[in-house]
């Protein structure tokens, strides 16, 4: 027992030594982990999120406006090369030559750009067409009698420039965007109307082959024309939109990301899926680290064969109740027990029996002091007890009665030949030692005390 001693109180009590804590604690640790990794995967998709969609719109933007601009310029060609036209009716009202009119129209259709038709109009009646064929029908419309019609005019009439309206059905078959310009005189009256008619098919060919732009109107004056070009489901998907001035008018312009982008989020969404799937294998792998660790602590604290705390565990708490019954100036108790009777089981029935009968007495011994007592075992049949918060006499006495009485209990399986009992040794804190090393010395010598004390009885 004092060689134990020896090597025990040789320890520093400065040592590194692991707990192994609960077992929830590991696994809050892990949880804990993978929440962080997992608000981290959700930042960086977040932030990628963010950048793509970014980029997505720019991209977008910049294809939309390109391509308002080739829209712009497209009708502006179509539209304005009639321009002149309105200064030569206005200058020769009186003189117009039907051969003249017809080559006028001639040479604006051939110089317009998706024109489908140019007509003039005099006092609404649609005298002049180009070119002829296939618009026969047209020849002779009467804007006034034409109620569907005679809106439109009416409203160029009224504003004095020229009005767009379409794409909308023709009289002569087939749809148009039509582009009315009223003339006036030089003295304010009223002449008539020149008529450009566009064929949507030929201007809206510039479109995307993918069905990603579309047109409408922003503010149209009737609902049969609010579509113009393309998918008018387009706007429900929050596209990008652009507006166009036209004639009397505003178009939008909607179109939607490519679908390389859309390819782009799906890919986001898988390295998505995977960082939560590493999170969860990362913390996964720590947990059973951390399980494993809290294992081998275990085994480094306790005795395998009786489950209790072994010398080290004993040394640690030893040291934490010093230094907590200094601060709370409070006395403990420290037992030091040595089994008798014992050497004489391993000797005579074999060390697996000897293994039996200490198992079966460290668990009685444990089962009769309060739970807040630890009961450790030090050396091959040496025990030692704390009992924090208490140093009174009658306290000590009835831990040593119980544990006494533990070891005095008949075992099964071992003969009534042999009669086992213990000898105990008390030190109290702050009394009997300061240290741990004084406490264990003196608990050491009190027990020792005792053993000789029994041995010169006998």
């Amino acid at each position: 027992m004092r060689n134990f001693l020896k090597r025990k109180l040789n320890i520093s009590s400065r040592q590194v030594v692991l707990s192994p804590g609960p077992v929830w604690l590991a696994c809050a640790a892990a949880l804990l982990a993978l929440l962080a990794m997992a608000l981290l995967v959700e930042h960086m998709y977040h932030v990628e999120g963010l950048r793509v969609a970014d980029s997505r719109h720019s991209e977008t933007l910049q294809q939309a406006s390109s391509l308002r601009s080739l829209l712009e310029a497209e009708l502006n060609a179509s539209l304005y090369t009639a321009a002149g036209l309105v200064g030569y009716v206005v200058a020769h009202q009186d003189f117009l030559d039907p051969e003249r009119v017809a080559t006028a129209l001639e040479t604006i259709h051939r110089n317009g750009r998706h024109l489908r038709n140019v007509a003039l109009a005099p006092d609404n009646v649609l005298t002049y067409v180009y070119p002829v064929a296939g618009n026969e029908a047209a020849v002779g419309l009467n804007y006034e009698r034409h109620a569907e019609q005679w809106r439109q005019v009416e409203r160029a009439m009224t504003r004095r420039h020229s009005v767009l309206v379409g794409p909308m059905p023709l009289v002569q078959g087939g749809y148009g965007l039509v582009n009315r310009t009223p003339v006036f005189l030089a003295d304010g009256r009223y002449w008539g109307l020149l008529s450009v008619v566009i064929d949507p098919v030929s201007l809206f060919g510039v479109f995307p082959t993918e069905d990603k732009a579309a047109l409408r109107w922003l503010d149209a004056r009737d609902s049969d024309f609010d579509a113009i070009w393309g998918d008018q489901a387009l706007f429900e998907r929050e596209p990008v939109i652009l507006s166009i001035q036209v004639p009397d008018g505003v178009w939008q312009l909607g179109m939607e990301p490519s679908r390389e982008w859309a390819a782009a989020e799906a890919r986001l969404g898988w390295y998505r899926f995977a960082g939560h799937l590493v999170a969860a294998l990362v913390a996964g792998l720590l947990l059973l680290v951390l399980l494993e660790r809290r294992h081998i602590a275990l085994l480094a604290w306790t005795d395998q064969l009786t489950g209790l705390p072994n010398r080290r565990m004993f040394q640690y708490r030893l040291e934490r109740l010093l230094q907590e019954s200094r601060r709370r100036q409070q006395a403990f108790l420290l037992y030091y027990i040595d089994l008798d009777g014992f050497k004489a089981v391993n000797d005579r029935m074999g060390h697996a029996q000897g293994d039996r009968v200490l198992s079966i007495l460290a668990g009685r011994m444990r089962s009769a002091i309060d739970e807040a007592c630890l009961l450790a075992r030090i050396g091959g049949d040496e025990f030692a007890l704390l009992r924090p918060d208490c140093g009174d006499a009658a306290t000590a006495e009835r831990d040593f009665d119980a544990m006494i009485a533990a070891v005095r209990q008949p075992v099964d399986g071992l003969p009534t030949g042999f009669q086992l009992d213990a000898t105990v040794g008390v030190a109290r804190f702050p009394e009997d030692g300061d240290s741990a090393e004084q406490l264990v010395q003196y608990a050491d010598s009190r027990m020792y005390q005792a053993k000789s004390a029994v041995s010169g009885n006998r």
